[in-house]
């Protein structure tokens, strides 16, 4: 099982996503999807269960290249073979309950 988690850095709540995910009982394969590379953060989650299995792939979504670059490399995983899919995505997002009056 795969998930893909977006702004994981270090000690906000994308990080705390991931590692509940990589964890017990979940034990998904964890792609941190990030801009830049978030090394601390995948060494923290390792760092804490030795068994968690986290990966970055870089990842714009405010960029179609890096959009279409990261699914070529998606599906191309190399311990998921051709045509890996995500069994659950996590993106950070903000819903302001009063503007949809």
């Amino acid at each position: 099982k795969y998930a893909i988690v977006t702004g994981a850095n270090k000690g906000g709540i994308g990080f705390r996503t991931a590692q509940l995910l990589a964890g017990a009982p979940h034990r998904y394969r964890v792609i941190l999807a990030c801009r830049n590379e978030q090394k601390d953060a995948q060494a923290a989650i390792e760092r804490a269960d030795p068994v968690a299995s986290v990966k970055f792939m870089p990842l714009d979504l405010a960029n179609f290249a890096s959009i279409r670059s990261f699914a070529t490399a998606f599906n191309d995983c190399d311990d998921g073979g051709p045509g890996a899919r995500s069994d659950a995505s996590f993106q950070r997002t903000l819903v302001s309950l009063s503007d949809m009056d």
